[in-house]
């Protein structure tokens, strides 16, 4: 590929002296190529400096690899995006008239100048998507496109994202500026329209550059380009870190949760939750689930709370009293020391929680068109009386829950059209505490039994924190986790002087967790590590709990609680029905699932890793250990499928 770029640059620099029109044109798209590559490596080497992953004993040797592993997909963007400019210079080329060569230039110019601002504010977007997730730009990032006032509300509050805005939109205007200036004036400037009158150097360049443009789509000689050929380390955050944004964006998009054969899955699926007598008629793992009735109908509260990592409490390690209201609960009622969440994102955590789905590629269930109906918690509680309420900070339009939770039976949804618009205090809506006086107030005027669901979102950069709640730590991220903590004790306080307290289970579990505390590799497995707390005043008995659960299983877990015979039509599992020795979950590109011992990692581009849990820096045992990794493989494909297959057969509804 080198070799042919530098034979059709020495045809264009042969031409310098008395320029063709039509060399011109190359020129600049090499031009273009160029400066677009300068941007990637610089995006890049900015991402490494702020990820402060490379140590100083190896980061020549590392950087050096991240630099050339990346060259690849660098090529692969600007191929494909070049492909059009190619493809209007090979006609001007073999064309004589200088009419038809301004008019093809000129298009150059302006497809260039119309997209290239687009690549250079998707390569910068990557820097703080990075950041966060710990993963590089994908489709799921247009999650939030949905919602433009609040992404606005967010750049707006955090200095570094409006910082690299700035940074953005100063490249973006150089850009335009600089094409529109060498574009038009080589055109100007040039008066020579003729052609090449021999074929040799028309054919030698068309084929060169055809040949440069299609082995740059295809990355590599062997194979087409995947996200593997970046990997060089044991470390997942250093090898992302050779990946180019556009890259993965346009990758994600093709890639589909096509794990393994859907009967495979099913067959497993139901050895893995124990389904013995499935009723086919509704879908192959739907079982009924039979109960002596008790007469016992209690409240339900469920709150999930925003970005609680289990790294926050003292369970998962916190020694700074970050959430004492939480640790309290935690030693009043059932504790969960392992909960892990279906994904990384509040859509990911509601859907799973309240559903009993997985997280699934590419999917977004509660923004699918048509919307489809699901089996959980809400619809089998309003089969039994309850009334169903849902209680969030922000506009209910915010991943779709006003369209979505009222298809799926919750009767009423309160957000931030229904507060006093002072209480507004940032892009999220309304605080935490304001959200819990408001849905206590309203409970109390409702009557009995009921099942609410409350969202908060205080504990979400750019951390909105009321001025009146003194600061302890700081630090902005740790303020919020405090006053988050702090809210629910106000909360569970207001709750405790209403008469139907005594008769209310409280459940408080996370969307997700947050990548904070101790890596395994570069994998933030805090992002998925989450409380789960249940507590009924005077009513259950306060214990630890030390075997795996994940969000798909608090659906029938609430039911085993209630006593409430039911249709389990989801992938979740009561602990009094199946015992899980290990667990599953999703971050976007990824899949994983996890025992005591073992972490297993699967991209789906097809790179595999399994690493050691007790070491920080675990090396790949993936070849060693190939047994393990089977077993976790199996279980996280299997059960992912399954919901995958669930899904597109529209068999996710109970009648």
């Amino acid at each position: 590929m080198l070799l042919l770029y530098i034979c059709i640059s020495q045809t264009i620099r042969m031409n310098a002296k008395t320029p063709r029109l039509s060399m011109q044109h190359l020129r600049f798209i090499f031009l273009v190529g160029v400066l677009t590559f300068v941007l990637f490596n610089i995006a890049r080497l900015s991402l490494i400096g702020l990820t402060g992953v490379l140590d100083s004993d190896s980061i020549r040797i590392i950087l050096f690899s991240i630099i050339k592993n990346g060259l690849p997909f660098d090529f692969f963007v600007i191929a494909f995006y070049s492909a059009i400019p190619v493809l209007l210079f090979l006609i001007s080329l073999w064309t004589a008239k200088g009419g038809i060569q301004k008019t093809l230039f000129k298009a150059t110019i302006w497809y260039y100048i119309f997209s290239l601002p687009v690549i250079i504010i998707l390569t910068i977007a990557d820097i703080p998507y990075f950041l966060f997730f710990k993963n590089k730009l994908t489709e799921s990032a247009f999650q939030w496109m949905d919602n433009p006032r609040i992404v606005s509300e967010m750049l707006l509050e955090n200095n570094f994202h409006l910082a690299l805005f700035a940074v953005a939109l100063a490249i973006c205007a150089f850009t335009i500026w600089l094409l529109h200036r060498k574009g038009f004036g080589d055109i100007r400037n040039c008066q020579n329209f003729t052609t090449h009158k021999s074929l040799i150097p028309k054919v030698f360049v068309s084929i060169g550059l055809i040949t440069l443009t299609f082995l740059g789509m295809r990355g590599r000689i062997d194979h087409p380009l995947k996200e593997g050929d970046a990997f060089f380390s044991d470390n997942v955050i250093i090898n992302q870190l050779a990946l180019n944004p556009i890259f993965t964006l346009i990758k994600s998009y093709e890639a589909k949760a096509d794990l393994m054969d859907d009967q495979e899955a099913i067959t497993l699926t139901k050895t893995y939750l124990n389904i013995q007598s499935a009723i086919d008629s509704i879908s192959p793992i739907t079982r009924y689930k039979n109960y002596q009735a008790t007469g016992f109908t209690p409240n339900v509260v469920l709150v999930i709370m925003e970005s609680m990592s289990a790294a926050y409490m003292e369970f998962g390690g916190d020694t700074s009293g970050l959430t004492p209201h939480l640790n309290s609960l935690s030693k009043a009622g059932i504790m969960h020391n392992k909960m892990y969440s279906a994904g990384i994102h509040t859509n990911n955590g509601v859907f799973s929680t309240l559903y009993g789905f997985p997280a699934i590629k590419r999917t977004r269930p509660m923004g699918t068109v048509p919307l489809r109906r699901y089996s959980g918690i809400p619809f089998i509680l309003k089969q039994n009386g309850y009334s169903t309420y849902f209680f969030t900070t922000h506009d209910k339009s915010f991943d779709n829950l006003g369209s979505f939770l009222p298809f799926n039976s919750f009767d009423k949804i309160y957000s931030q059209n229904d507060y006093d618009r002072n209480a507004l205090v940032g892009p999220f809506g309304v605080a935490d505490d304001y959200l819990f006086k408001y849905a206590v107030k309203t409970l109390t005027a409702q009557s009995s039994p009921f099942f609410t669901t409350i969202l908060t979102s205080s504990n979400h950069d750019p951390y909105i924190i009321p001025k009146s709640f003194p600061l302890k730590y700081h630090e902005k991220s740790l303020d919020a986790v405090h006053y988050a903590d702090w809210s629910i004790g106000q909360f569970m306080n207001e709750c405790s002087r209403q008469p139907w307290y005594a008769n209310t289970i409280f459940m408080f579990i996370a969307d997700h967790g947050l990548n904070i505390g101790t890596q395994i590799s570069g994998f933030a497995l805090n992002y998925h590590h989450i409380p789960f707390i249940i507590y009924q005043p005077g009513k259950i008995e306060s214990k630890q709990v030390n075997s795996y659960l994940q969000q798909s299983d608090v659906f029938p877990y609430l039911m085993s609680l209630l006593k409430l015979s039911y249709l389990n039509n989801t992938l979740g599992a009561a602990p009094d029905q199946v015992e899980r020795d290990m667990i599953y979950f999703s971050s976007d590109d990824k899949l994983s699932a996890l025992n005591d011992e073992w972490l297993y990692i699967y991209y789906y581009s097809g790179s595999e890793y399994l690493y050691k849990r007790s070491e920080a820096n675990s090396k790949n045992y993936i070849r060693e250990q190939s047994e393990i990794a089977t077993k976790l493989r199996k279980y996280a494909f299997s059960q992912t499928q399954t919901a995958d297959w669930l899904f597109r057969m529209n068999k996710t509804h109970v009648e």
